[in-house]
């Protein structure tokens, strides 16, 4: 290495470093680190969208999170977890196109543990199963399918849809209370 070129790379880097700041400083004043790592809110649509996770952090609505394929719902809905009042719970992820309609929702609740209980997918879980998801979060109750008696619901429940479930609702494919109670608390 010569001396010139050392201290151009050095100068290059410099320079990267003072950007980098300078961009960082622009997405978020005043803070040279972004709110949240794994999400990128320099535009004003993700910054709204930070501002409603910020609320849901506290609360124990349930939350339906929405978008096409692809943008993020499940690091949004992780990031609500790990920022939330249950973060020191268990986060149990459930892919609602694979859950059987033979399956019990109340197991699942059980397993999430005053966690929280993410439906990935929610537009694809069973009829059924939408049903009894629906009366569990309007009782508080659920039972853990192997003749428990009734526990109370401590999970948090956070879901995604990349579908209009308005649509869906109105065709018959989904619960349309469940959608009511979802929409609630939605991102």
């Amino acid at each position: 290495f010569s001396l010139d070129a050392l201290r151009s790379t050095v100068n290059a880097a410099n320079e990267y470093v003072k950007a980098r700041k300078h961009s960082l400083e622009l997405i978020n004043p005043g803070s040279s680190v972004l709110p949240y790592p794994n999400i990128v809110s320099a535009s004003a649509a993700m910054a709204a969208v930070c501002e409603k996770i910020e609320v849901a952090f506290t609360s124990d609505t349930p939350i339906l999170i929405r978008g096409e394929p692809g943008t993020g719902k499940t690091v949004l809905a992780r990031t609500i977890h790990a920022y939330g009042n249950r973060k020191d719970q268990t986060f149990l992820k459930v892919n609602c196109a694979k859950i059987k309609p033979d399956e019990t929702i109340g197991k699942l609740f059980a397993s999430a543990d005053g966690g929280s209980l993410f439906f990935a997918d929610i537009q694809t879980l069973p009829l059924p199963l939408q049903e009894e998801l629906l009366s569990i979060l309007q009782t508080g109750c659920c039972k853990s399918g192997d003749g428990a008696p009734l526990a109370p619901m401590t999970a948090r429940v956070l879901a995604t849809s990349s579908e209009p479930l308005e649509d869906l609702a109105a065709a018959g494919a989904f619960n349309k209370e469940l959608l009511q109670i979802l929409e609630a608390g939605t991102v």
